[in-house]
């Protein structure tokens, strides 16, 4: 296994001073699968006093000290947990150790983990240490819980999550016994953390075995996300779709990009059907206003999930506009990009196209205007035409020595200006666009 430098000199400082030092957890794991390691996490017989001696000459944080965990800042900015070895028992409420003991060796100390495969251990003085067989889970491409299953998620019912998070994250299938728990506990995560259940949920909608896992653990997705159950199992009844709507939207997350923000949006954006389904005369549903009623449910979720501002207005425009027509028409699409912005745009056009996809093969004929859309506003924004008003070859001062007073009424000006430029009415010319300025004033009255 290769260890980094500085990892390395922690844990030889460690076994100069007469300790068992291990490097463990998930770092052991990925590299073991050839994937890139972020995180290191040491485990150590020294206990948590030891340590913090031993690194003396070192920055050193003890936040976790109570728990055997005390973090070695090395190098400046580089860091690593180092946790004695540990056991655990009682876990009350379902998610933390009423008791924490420091254990013997590392056998006990991975027995008390959740997965096989995050169950071994590394030193370059033993070589892997591997009492669970997680090496040989690793390479089946299977996730196993350590010891019994249900033991393991009574002490944490965080792992149920966690378990299909990985099999999204490394597109590895669930152990038997270890899938029969895990639907066995989906109707058991109330009371998780909404922080630790949003990053759960966000890790396992950009895996590559995302669709997989939300047709196979659509009773752990329904129970994290509630919104969910109002779609699961719901007929569209309309000819433009041929799944069910809870397959549809697994189908749409796996479409899209695996970036976080549309792939929320590919989550939630129908999640408004069902409360504005409508039935004609011949027996068909349709569902007008439904991203309205999408983005209010979107809105309501990523709050209830503490989710970060920015990703939450990031997801609900999406939403909102999802089922926006878009038609390749150059002055239509000028404006929507001039509205919007391009970033915005291009996101749109992604989510659109694996709404297209997740819908009734028969209309996938709509993709044709769907790239004849992209290649257009492809054009435009590369001719670096005039899309906002710091475009403009004027400025507010030009409209304030124009006789204008410095306030509200200079951003109308300019923005009138910059709709007759995206409207191609008149050219992004300095003097062109003075006299137009002058006309909108004197419409005004100024």
């Amino acid at each position: 296994m290769f260890i980094p430098e500085g990892i390395a000199r922690i844990l030889q400082k460690l076994e100069d001073n007469g300790y068992e030092a291990y490097v463990v957890g998930g770092a052991v794991r990925d590299d073991i699968m050839g994937r890139k390691v972020n995180d290191y996490d040491i485990t150590t017989s020294a206990p948590a006093d030891e340590t913090e001696r031993i690194f003396k000459d070192e920055t050193v944080a003890t936040l976790g000290k109570k728990f055997g965990t005390v973090t070695v800042i090395f190098d400046g900015n580089m860091s690593a947990e180092v946790t004695t070895f540990r056991s655990e028992t009682g876990y009350a409420d379902g998610r933390h150790p009423d008791d924490v003991a420091y254990a013997e060796t590392i056998e006990e100390d991975l027995s008390r983990r959740d997965f096989t495969m995050n169950a071994i251990a590394y030193s370059e003085k033993t070589g892997y240490i591997d009492p669970f067989g997680g090496i040989g889970d690793i390479n089946a491409k299977t996730i196993k819980c350590v010891g019994t299953p249900e033991r393991r998620f009574n002490e944490d019912r965080l792992r149920v999550l966690r378990a299909v998070r990985f099999s999204s994250q490394l597109d590895f299938e669930l152990e038997e016994e270890t899938e029969k728990a895990v639907h066995a506990f989906s109707d058991k995560l109330d009371g998780l953390s909404y922080e630790r259940v949003f990053s759960e949920i966000c890790r396992l909608l950009c895996g590559d075995g995302v669709k997989r896992v939300l047709m196979q653990y659509r009773d752990v997705m329904t129970s994290a996300v509630p919104c969910l159950q109002r779609i699961d199992g719901y007929d569209q009844n309309n000819y433009n779709h041929c799944f069910e709507l809870y397959e549809h939207t697994a189908n749409c997350v796996s479409y899209v990009a695996p970036e976080l923000h549309l792939r929320l949006a590919a989550l939630l954006h129908d999640t408004g059907k069902p409360l504005k389904r409508t039935t004609d005369n011949d027996g068909v549903s349709h569902y007008k206003g439904h991203p309205d009623a999408s983005e209010a449910i979107a809105f309501a979720t990523l709050k209830a999930l503490k989710a970060p501002n920015k990703l939450c207005d990031s997801v609900c425009k999406l939403v909102k506009y999802h089922d926006e027509r878009l038609k390749p028409e150059r002055i239509r699409i000028k404006k929507f990009l001039s509205k919007h912005g391009d970033e915005f745009f291009f996101d749109l056009l992604k989510l659109q196209k694996a709404d297209i996809l997740s819908q009734n093969p028969k209309f996938y004929y709509r993709l044709e205007n769907q790239n004849r859309v992209y290649e257009l506003a492809c054009s435009i924004v590369k001719e670096g035409t005039a899309l906002a008003v710091k475009d403009l070859m004027i400025n507010g001062d030009d409209v304030v020595s124009l006789g204008v007073k410095p306030g509200k009424t200079v951003g109308e000006i300019l923005s009138g200006v910059l709709d007759a430029v995206v409207s191609e009415k008149i050219r992004n010319d300095r003097e062109m666009l003075i006299e137009y300025a002058q006309a909108l004033i004197y419409k005004k009255g100024e």
